[in-house]
């Protein structure tokens, strides 16, 4: 039974891999009837999103597709905070546009959520000051011939008190 069962799971697993995250199927949320107006087809949402926008964003906003189609069971009062956190759209700002026969665009989600970012709504930070160069200090002669000299004087350094008492003897 676990051979079979992992099997399977590696199987689902393969299959998961390889689809796409998330892709917004615009003719589920456009409805088929046409405007009385123009005779066209309404479109609440635009077709291009799923190009135009990053796969977390899609995922986020289909939730908020979904809050707004059941008016029932989501209908507390507007907050504001989705929009304030996430720049996505939220479900009453789907059911005003809707209402109003607006299509929701690459426009109303945060620059943040765009492949194709503008320069001009995401302003890069200042160049710091340019910092000073180095301290390049001259360089140490290197002895390169011979043996290195030691010190092979059997004179031994003074204590601290010869050093003070020989201060004190060369003031008098």
């Amino acid at each position: 039974m676990t051979r079979t069962f992992l099997t399977n799971f590696r199987k689902q697993l393969a299959t998961e891999r390889d689809r796409i995250t998330h892709k917004l199927q615009v003719t589920r949320w456009n409805p088929k009837e046409l405007d009385p107006i123009i005779k066209q087809p309404i479109q609440y949402v635009d077709g291009e999103l799923n190009h135009q926008l990053v796969n977390r964003a899609l995922k986020l906003f289909i939730k908020q597709l979904e809050y707004a189609t059941n008016e029932v069971e989501y209908n507390k009062p507007c907050t504001g905070q989705f929009k304030q956190i996430y720049g996505i759209p939220y479900y009453h700002t789907i059911r005003g546009l809707k209402a109003a026969n607006i299509t929701i665009k690459k426009g109303h989600f945060h620059g943040y959520w765009h492949f194709e970012r503008d320069t001009e709504s995401l302003p890069l930070p200042p160049l710091p000051p340019p910092q000073p160069g180095p301290t390049i200090f001259p360089p140490e002669k290197v002895i390169t011939r011979g043996r290195p000299r030691q010190d092979r004087s059997t004179r031994r350094d003074p204590s601290l008190f010869e050093i003070t008492a020989g201060s004190t003897a060369l003031r008098r």
